[in-house]
């Protein structure tokens, strides 16, 4: 999970192998799709790839058996597609050069450009709420850990898409890095764009929580225009 206790300061030094498909094929926006069996045709709204992903990415250690993780890497598979500007590509690493965003995300995938962090993308899973939520605030249901911390908050930017059975948000992420000997209201608050989006059939939340200064707005919404939960054939 992505949390406050990752060592920044000791990068991997090799990328263990994952099977990702970059492919040219990606996703278009839809404003009520459902859940597709295949990826439809590329959208050209950005100089893209389409990246598939099939969470969980690989198992999460689990020496001591916790619920939580187990559920993780236990539950049904989650497909997801979203297309990322040229260039970017997701690893998995064993830790990161610089400070990231904090989440509540597992089975995180780093995002590159060359040499250069820019992001990271991970999942968790929710249960849909059996009780009557209105449909602006079902999004703080999926993953209410995002706006309960001390340390940082997901607030919602943008609505960018319903997808008959969830939704596709833009995020504003503010956080601070814990640093020893300082409290929390002594930390530096740091600011940056995210994307969230759940689907309540898939039972699954998938975050991306960009670097500071990593895309403009009108990038994100782009990205997040792209992004789907898919069926495979």
């Amino acid at each position: 999970m992505i949390g406050l206790d990752r060592k920044w300061d000791k990068p991997a030094g090799w990328l263990l192998p994952l099977v990702l498909s970059l492919a040219l094929t990606g996703c278009a926006a839809s404003s009520q799709p459902e859940q597709s069996s295949s990826l439809p045709e590329q959208s050209s709204a950005l100089e893209s790839k389409a990246l598939e992903i099939v969470f969980p990415a690989y198992t999460e250690e689990n020496p001591h058996q916790l619920p939580i993780i187990e559920q993780i890497n236990g539950g049904d598979p989650v497909s997801v597609a979203v297309e990322l500007p040229q260039g970017w590509t997701a690893e998995r690493m064993d830790a990161v050069e610089e400070p990231v965003a904090p989440g509540e995300f597992f089975s995180i995938l780093y995002l590159y450009r060359d040499q250069q962090l820019m992001g990271y993308i991970g999942f968790n899973r929710f249960e849909p709420s059996a009780d009557e939520v209105p449909q602006e605030d079902y999004y703080k249901t999926v993953c209410p850990g995002l706006r309960l911390s001390s340390l940082y908050q997901w607030e919602l930017s943008q609505r960018v898409k319903d997808t008959g059975t969830g939704e596709v948000l833009i995020m504003q992420i503010d956080y601070s890095i814990p640093e020893e000997g300082k409290n929390t209201a002594e930390l530096p608050l740091q600011n940056t764009l995210g994307i969230l989006a759940y689907d309540t059939r898939q039972k699954a939340v998938v975050g991306i929580a960009f670097q500071p200064g990593a895309v403009e707005e009108t990038q994100a919404e782009a990205i997040a225009q792209s992004f789907q939960f898919y069926t495979k054939p």
